[in-house]
């Protein structure tokens, strides 16, 4: 079961209380017709949304999931619903919410849980394999994952070092190179998160001077390992130096740098891969929203 959300009337209750500002705003209700027809609404569109979302994480399957909320219906009527959901409309709520829509959310959270004064860093993983004509989750390093590059997906997250919120979330195809990702994800967090941010942390992949002069316009300091092929001007300037002081002593660059920092993106990717036993659909493109609401609650789990 998630560690989100447990279903007794307390938990949930107090949960649904934390996600309903977040969804009223990114759900809010159709405009009413002045004629109206057919049956009223049973329940708020953000609260249907949000269940759904919530039984897409959990290791129930949807029927046993409708008969857990029909045990606390009293706390879904605190909240406007006049009955438990059906299973029917749960799944279609699920269905309906889009993988961007997941996207923004982990970003809009972030921007609530980040504090002044962070470092970021960023990294991508290798999340989904494909068997045959099947998609699976892939929760520990396999070798498979080189083997066959044209057979999976990987997820880039970008992240704050210090309180370990998910900053922002995407997804390619493993031929893509992380660089060009990294750029896009830059654009995600954008100007009111890197207003926070102080330094950002990076591998070889995200080495190029577009993305360190985004940075720079932002306020960030790009610190990614030199490449291997960079060549040495024999000038005075920080970028000549740092390459000579690479070459020369890498752990001594890394401590210099604190580039140890880094390591926290492997460490929350270590957490979601190996705490989820649910992400069974074999479904590309439903396994690739479940991997992206993955991310959504292990920010939420911080709020």
């Amino acid at each position: 079961m998630s560690k989100l959300i447990k279903l007794d009337p307390d938990n949930f209750q107090k949960e649904l209380s934390l996600l309903k500002n977040l969804f009223e705003a990114r759900f809010p209700e159709p405009k009413r017709s002045k004629k109206p027809q057919g049956a009223p609404r049973k329940w708020s569109r953000w609260l249907i949304m949000c269940l759904g979302m919530l039984g897409a994480s959990l290791d129930f399957t949807w029927q046993e999931y409708t008969l857990q909320l029909k045990k606390i219906e009293s706390t879904l009527i605190k909240f406007g619903a006049v009955e438990a959901p059906k299973k029917t409309s749960l799944y279609n709520a699920w269905k309906s919410l889009s993988p961007h829509q997941i996207k923004s959310l982990t970003t809009q959270v972030a921007r609530i849980l980040i504090l002044p004064d962070e470092d970021s860093a960023i990294d991508s993983s290798g999340f989904i394999l494909k068997v045959g004509s099947i998609w699976r989750y892939i929760k520990y390093r396999s070798s498979e994952l080189k083997r066959s590059s044209k057979r999976f997906y990987k997820f880039h997250i970008i992240i704050s070092t210090k309180s370990k919120t998910v900053l922002a979330v995407d997804w390619s195809k493993s031929p893509e190179h992380d660089y060009p990702e990294g750029r896009k994800l830059i654009k995600k967090v954008g100007v009111r998160l890197f207003s926070k941010i102080n330094r950002n942390f990076g591998d070889k992949a995200y080495n190029g001077k577009p993305l360190t002069d985004e940075l720079a316009e932002l306020g960030v300091r790009h610190i990614v390992e030199p490449k291997s092929n960079a060549v040495d001007h024999g000038t005075d300037t920080a970028r000549d130096r740092s390459l000579r002081l690479y070459r020369n002593s890498p752990g001594l660059w890394k401590y210099t740098f604190k580039h140890g920092r880094k390591s926290a993106v492997e460490q929350i990717f270590g957490e979601i891969k190996v705490r989820n036993n649910c992400l069974n659909s074999r479904k590309r493109h439903l396994l690739k929203k479940q991997i992206l609401l993955q991310f959504l609650l292990y920010n939420l789990a911080k709020a």
